[in-house]
């Protein structure tokens, strides 16, 4: 083996070595800096129904956001998006709060969360049917959840939900 071979040799059992050592956090965006996360906690009770949602919006997506100037209402036109029907009839839902973050994202970049707090204002008799759904940014890649909590029986989510 020539000293040339053996210098590159030593060199990448170093590298190798180090590479634990230097290796980087995960990154927030597992999925990658173009997702739009969702979560959705719907908690049922016999005088309403409230629900906490949070979008979480990927370095692209806010930047997208931001140079369409898209930003202002973006709390109220994420509320919008939601929507709640109670034994198969529509149910308004009242925005309580509302909070936007802009935090640090990957390379410098700001990512974008927004919270809501929405209710129904509405009582919920025992045995009624709930259907939640969130129409904001379909087919965008990114998780979605939805999560059930409260008086809560037989729950089922279909197909296409």
């Amino acid at each position: 083996m020539t000293a040339t071979l053996r210098r590159m040799f030593a060199a990448i059992l170093l590298a190798a070595a180090l590479l634990p050592a230097i290796g980087g956090t995960a990154s927030a965006h597992p999925l990658g800096n173009f997702t739009v996360n969702h979560l959705a906690i719907v908690n049922v009770a016999r005088d309403g129904v409230a629900i906490r949602y949070i979008l979480d919006l990927a370095e692209i997506p806010t930047i997208q956001e931001t140079n369409a100037g898209s930003m202002q209402g973006i709390a109220s036109r994420l509320a919008d998006g939601l929507s709640l029907r109670v034994d198969g009839h529509p149910v308004p839902l009242v925005l309580r709060s509302s909070m936007v973050e802009r935090l640090v994202g990957q390379a410098g970049l700001e990512t974008l969360r927004v919270t809501l707090e929405a209710t129904s204002g509405s009582a919920v008799r025992d045995g009624a049917s709930i259907a939640f759904s969130d129409d904001n940014y379909p087919g965008r890649i990114g998780w979605h959840d939805i999560v059930l909590r409260g008086m809560i029986a037989d729950p089922s989510v279909g197909s296409s939900e």
